[in-house]
């Protein structure tokens, strides 16, 4: 059997051994491999006579040579064919190929220009074809700037609709005497799949502009205006602008005490010119005005330019820091690390403006942790009403501190720019750790003498009362708790201590524990029959208030 570009299937049918197959015409179907058609007028059977085979018949599944179309091979057997006693093959000879899937593509493609050499078109259509996996070239497109123009930003595209990987877009560029882009050729190919496409659409954008003879003038300047240091400053002030254009620069202090002038200086060639600012030290806050005047450009003192007067603070360090309050008295909070000191009114990078708090949460009375701090309920974080500072609560968390009865809380600060005072930002953990009066321990059978969780011989003290011998508390915590116990003797009465009366052996007694004490443990009525009456610790129960 030989079939190019396209596979057939296998049938199998099962038989009674030495009975005749009977009425049976099983189908074979020949499918294109992607990319290809089939016809079953493309295909040949050539099997020859096969015994067992009455006829062999090829059909399409739908128009043939489409895409989608099979090939079906339906195979008449002889009904009186008897089956052998072992699997029998059938085999025919398809001969044939299939066709490559003719693919198309088409489309329009629009162009909105600004400032260029042609006019925005719409929908103009464009079209190829070809065979499966072909790039085929679907058109050209030149995108030129009008006289006195250029692109600044190149002209693009966009594939608005359509299998946007299928195409390959090249171009190629023009530029000027001053390497500016004037002109760009788009070349458009496609590579053809397994399906045609209809109706993409491409969009070109470009906006060119004029190109312009630059002004002599002073253009902008770069100097720090972060909060002076108390310990002092040198600072560098770069004034820019196109050679030859002229600035004078002065600087006073709030007593219009002059700090610095310079007086009608030319812009170098460089296209700058760095003035070095020394600030002296100050143990009070001054404030210095700097004032640019000269050849200034008309963006300044414009919504969209820089100022041609400004001022520079010197304030003395400010502190941020973060505390924790509780409402109950018996809440003892100590703090350290919650505090960082920083220049006024500067911008902090991440590493010197992060600190962490660390808080100890102790309490004479039992505390429980309820639930965990909301970053969102520190106060005094809004820079709009603190002062100016800047500065995120990150992370607060709550866990186990390393002593008994105590939690630790950890609060992390990241602060971006301080403001020009003092900040405190507090949360209230009162709703975060409850505080009980009850005991913040429960004992185990093991320090108690003897162990109660061994069972206890217990003596006859009078008639049918039973007592134990005296039980020593070893612990080093004191508590109030309820011991469940029940006095066992030779009948095993069936009584547990959470049980109620009939099983009079079933107890629960309260007890109010300080280290090293003691105390015994006494039965109700036992029957007179018990003559072996021994004490059987169950649990404490410790109910938290």
């Amino acid at each position: 059997m030989a079939l190019n570009n396209c596979s057939i299937n296998q049938v199998e049918l099962e038989k009674t051994t030495g009975q005749p197959i009977g009425n049976n015409v099983p189908r074979l179907i020949i499918t294109p491999n992607t990319g290809y058609v089939v016809s079953a007028s493309s295909f040949s059977n050539n099997s020859g006579s096969i015994p067992g085979v009455t006829s062999i018949t090829l059909s399409n599944s739908a128009t043939p040579g489409t895409i989608g179309n099979l090939v079906y091979v339906d195979i008449d057997l002889d009904d009186s064919f008897i089956m052998p006693s072992s699997d029998t093959n059938i085999t025919i000879d398809i001969d044939g190929s299939a066709s490559l899937e003719p693919i198309s593509i088409n489309g329009t493609y629009t162009t909105t220009l600004t400032n260029c050499s042609a006019s925005s078109q719409n929908n103009i259509s464009y079209s190829a074809s070809g065979a499966y996996n072909q790039v085929v070239q679907v058109f050209t497109k030149t995108i030129a700037a009008a006289n006195n123009h250029y692109f600044k930003t190149a002209p693009v595209y966009s594939i608005d609709s359509g299998t946007a990987s299928n195409y390959i877009v090249t171009h190629i560029d023009v530029l000027d005497g001053s390497n500016r882009l004037i002109s760009r050729e788009f070349i458009v190919s496609y590579k053809l799949k397994s399906n045609s496409e209809f109706s993409n659409h491409i969009t070109f954008t470009a906006v060119a502009e004029e190109i312009y003879v630059v002004p002599i003038e002073i253009t902008a300047y770069a100097c720090s205006t972060s909060s002076i240091p108390t310990s002092g400053d040198t600072r560098l002030m770069t004034v820019f602008g196109t050679p030859t254009a002229e600035f004078s620069v002065t600087i006073i202090d709030q007593d219009d005490t002059e700090l610095i002038s310079v007086l009608n200086q030319a812009i170098p060639g460089n296209g700058y010119y760095d003035i070095s600012i020394v600030f002296p030290s100050a143990t009070t806050n001054k404030t210095y005005t700097i004032t640019l005047t000269g050849d200034l450009s008309t963006t300044f003192n414009t919504p969209s330019g820089q100022p041609s007067v400004f001022t520079i603070d010197q304030h003395q360090d400010i502190t941020i820091g973060v505390t924790a309050t509780h409402s109950d008295s018996s809440v003892t909070i100590n703090a350290s690390n919650n505090t960082k000191s920083f220049p006024a009114n500067t911008t902090i990078n991440e590493i010197d403006g992060s600190f962490v708090a660390n808080f100890v949460i102790s309490s004479t009375n039992t505390i429980t942790l309820a639930s965990q701090p909301d970053v969102n309920d520190f106060t005094n974080t809004d820079f709009n009403l603190n002062g100016g500072s800047d500065f995120l609560i990150k992370v607060a968390t709550l866990s186990n501190g390393t002593a008994p009865n105590t939690f630790d809380l950890v609060v992390s600060v990241s602060v971006l720019r301080s403001g020009d005072s003092d900040v405190t930002s507090s949360i209230n953990i009162s709703q975060l750790i409850n505080v009980s009066t009850a005991p913040a321990y429960c004992p185990l059978f093991s320090e108690f003498t003897p162990n109660l969780g061994n069972s206890t011989a217990m003596s006859l003290i009078y008639s049918n009362i039973w007592a134990t011998p005296s039980i020593t508390y070893n612990g080093t915590e004191p508590a109030t708790v309820t011991l469940k116990w029940y006095a066992s003797g030779q009948s095993s009465y069936p009584g547990l201590p959470e049980q109620t009366p009939p099983y009079s052996n079933a107890y629960s007694t309260q007890l109010n524990l300080t280290p090293g004490g003691s105390f015994t443990l006494t039965s109700g009525y036992i029957n007179s029959a018990e003559t072996n009456i021994s004490l059987n610790a169950v649990a404490f129960t410790c109910e938290y208030e």
